[in-house]
């Protein structure tokens, strides 16, 4: 009886000692774990932090971890400006993040402020069904150098850099939302990121992302101030030549059919403002005082109300968008800006069934003379992935991307995807070329892609379309394309041979920024059909155009400009045409040779990435050449057992044991001498309350104890007589 007196006793005392008072205990208590050390100031409890400070340049180390819980944070600041080099951080699982939030929980983040530094070190992950809302708050994240013994890989076990063969390169990802049912909001706020991506999903189905008033920007545009990764390591850092604003990268990924909004946003990237690898995005405008419903991913709403009127607008200093995996679909609409310095859209096909839906409506687009460009997906015409590598539980890809030189001409099979876009409303300028089916490397070529156009009600386009081959050309090439050649297919031997001489037919992987970069020359080799209806719309043909079909309806027209010539199927029309409706079918023309139609393909497998450039993957074992893998990926990120989510982590708190009354709020972790002065003044008089106690019974038991021994002696000397 004594021992369980004094241990209950001392349990109070011990509690009431712990840093901070009564913190310890009631957060304890209440499911919410804390390392106070690392908490300098502001006040929490098991539904709210207000005006915590976490300032921790430990590597691996996560400042807040939700599970199953409902939580508010505001007024927080966060740091963990790290030297983690990916051996024990990953941004597919959380670990490292500053605030990672998993399962049934419903996180607000308001007013609050989050900077990281170091690989795979990122403000925000939340996964497994969960929702995350940030307004009015800034984050960034800074990225770092990667260990030496890193090979570039799509395996989750171990990736903390994106595949090159994306075309990008960098260490941070401002947030990550992964899982089921997933949702990510961001409302008046800040968002930044050193290279790779500013606000990304990943592996995970039916996932939503919602940004409305809020700058998406990746930063680091000199490569040379921090290095990719270690000396010996497989990427040596150079200058990306083309993001001269803004870091490599892009704003967001879409994938695992995820709904992804853009609501009077600003995104400012080196590379793409989006890739598409199967699912949908949304770009608009937003009304001040306008009240908007945000769908989440559970097929509930938010509701959103603007501070101001404001477009939505893409600055990019390479491309618009990218698509090459997948069934995808981009809507923009009225008022939407997109500026680009090369194609606005970029369809890399015949690989993994890719397919896009596009729909453009009173937008403003610039670019640097071509508006599509298709070709054949060089992720999958780079040499084979090696899917053996101890440790890595998904391929990793080869360092050199070669291809023969010289134009590929010959027929091609036809893919059974197809590309379609929609204009309407609006003056849309640059060339169309579909180089689908004519890659010349050792892996090629794909299958060639349909592309279909419609010019509608209110629609100008003025450019050329044509079925094209393509080669990959240097920055120099790039260069030479856009200005002296003003993005024009090439069309005669001399301006073949320019082109030529600028053909990239090998770079590696720290020249990951010359992907999907190409040359053209007009040539259709029976898949790479153009289709385009022009229905009330309006196009201006600038320079030598080749097509398979054309339909005109209503008031449109197709008006073929001076120095140009248009080929539809088998009849070219000169300069000067004018084609309509009524005069289509008896308009003059010249019948030239038809192009002999390439079978449809038949079977065969997909090439393209397995698993995609963020496929699902395993816990990883030993890596190659004898190392260990990294540790930073632990347990699952879609949810499970409690050891999935063993991070050090500043403030735990875990719902998952909810049933246990809830305590009563106090404050946190002492903000100066004063607090631990009046915890320490509260614990005092506790203690001696609970020794007094202790004493008080103690006294009583050893009286009693006395009075049983002194009433036996007498019973004893009783019997004797």
């Amino acid at each position: 009886m004594k021992k369980r007196i004094l241990a209950g006793a001392m349990a109070v005392a011990v509690a009431i000692g712990m840093s901070g008072g009564l913190v310890s205990f009631t957060t304890f208590a209440s499911g919410a774990d804390a390392k106070t050390e690392r908490i300098s100031a502001g006040t929490y409890d098991e539904n709210g932090a207000d005006g915590v400070v976490i300032d921790d340049s430990a590597s691996g180390h996560n400042g807040f971890l939700i599970i199953d819980k409902d939580y508010t944070i505001k007024d927080t600041t966060i740091k963990l400006n790290t030297n983690a080099d990916g051996t024990d951080t990953c941004d597919f699982s959380g670990k490292g993040a500053a605030v990672a939030v998993f399962g049934n929980s419903d996180v607000l983040i308001d007013s609050s402020t989050i900077e990281t530094t170091g690989v795979a070190t990122m403000p925000i992950f939340n996964d497994t069904g969960s929702k995350v809302t940030v307004q009015n708050s800034k984050m960034q994240s800074n990225g770092g150098t990667i260990y030496q013994g890193y090979l570039n890989t799509a395996a989750q076990n171990v990736m903390v850099a994106p595949p090159w063969i994306l075309g990008i390169m960098g260490t941070s990802r401002c947030t990550n939302l992964e899982g089921d049912n997933s949702t990510f909001n961001i409302y008046d706020s800040e968002t930044s990121s050193g290279a790779w991506a500013v606000l990304s999903t990943d592996s995970g189905s039916n996932m939503y992302l919602n940004a409305y008033n809020t700058s998406l920007t990746l930063n680091n545009t000199d490569e040379s101030k921090i290095a990719i990764q270690e000396e010996g390591g497989q990427i040596v850092t150079k200058d990306n030549p083309y993001t001269t604003n803004y870091g490599s990268g892009y704003g967001t990924y879409v994938i695992g059919n995820a709904v992804e909004t853009f609501a009077g946003s600003t995104l400012n990237v080196g590379t793409y403002a989006n890739i598409f690898t199967g699912g949908s995005a949304t770009y608009k405008s937003i009304t001040k005082d306008q009240s908007y419903d945000v769908a989440q991913a559970d097929g509930s709403t938010k509701t959103y109300t603007a501070t101001d009127t404001k477009n939505s607008v893409i600055n990019s200093d390479t491309f618009g968008f990218m698509f090459h995996q997948g069934d995808n679909a981009l809507d923009i609409q009225q008022g939407t800006e997109v500026n680009s310095e090369f194609a606005t859209f970029l369809l890399k096909t015949g690989s993994s069934n890719e397919a896009a839906t596009v729909t453009v409506d009173g937008a403003t687009i610039n670019n640097g003379g071509v508006l599509i460009q298709v070709i054949d997906n060089d992720d999958a015409t780079n040499p084979a992935p090696d899917m053996g590598v101890e440790g890595y539980s998904g391929p990793v890809f080869a360092a050199t991307h070669t291809e023969k030189a010289g134009f590929r001409t010959e027929q091609a099979q036809q893919d059974t995807a197809a590309q379609t876009f929609t204009f309407t409303n609006g003056e849309y300028n640059g060339n169309i070329y579909n180089a689908s089916g004519s890659d010349n490397s050792d892996q090629g070529p794909l299958k060639g892609s349909p592309l279909n156009i419609t010019l509608g009600e209110g629609a100008t386009l003025n450019g050329a379309a044509a079925s094209t081959s393509a080669v990959h050309v240097t920055y120099d090439g790039s260069a030479f394309v856009k200005g002296t050649m003003n993005s024009l297919a090439a069309e005669n031997e001399e301006a073949k041979n320019a082109i030529l001489g600028y053909q990239n037919t090998e770079y590696t992987i720290s020249e990951y920024f010359d992907q999907g970069h190409v040359g053209n020359l007009i040539n259709d080799n029976g898949a790479n059909d153009i289709n385009i209806t022009v229905d009330g719309g309006t196009w201006n043909v600038t320079s030598t155009s080749l097509i398979d079909t054309l339909s005109i309806s209503g008031n449109g027209q197709v008006v073929v400009g001076t120095g140009s010539s248009l080929t539809v199927g088998t009849k070219k029309y000169a300069a000067g045409t004018v084609l309509t409706a009524e005069n289509l079918e008896s308009a003059a023309f010249e019948t030239v040779a038809e192009v002999v139609e390439a079978p449809a393909a038949e079977g065969g497998e997909e090439g393209g990435m397995p698993g995609g450039p963020g496929g699902p993957g395993g816990p990883g074992g030993p890596g190659g050449d004898g190392a260990e893998a990294p540790e930073g990926c632990i347990g699952s990120w879609s949810g499970g057992d409690a050891e999935d989510y063993a991070y050090d982590a500043a403030l735990t708190i875990d719902g998952r044991g909810d049933a246990a009354p809830e305590a009563e709020s106090v404050p946190a972790a002492p903000e100066n001498g004063t607090n631990n002065l009046l915890a320490l003044w509260i614990a005092i008089p506790v203690v001696v309350i609970a020794a007094a106690i202790i004493i008080i019974v103690l006294v009583k038991r050893k009286r009693k104890e006395k009075e049983i021994e002194t009433e036996t002696e007498k019973e004893t000397d009783e019997t004797s007589e």
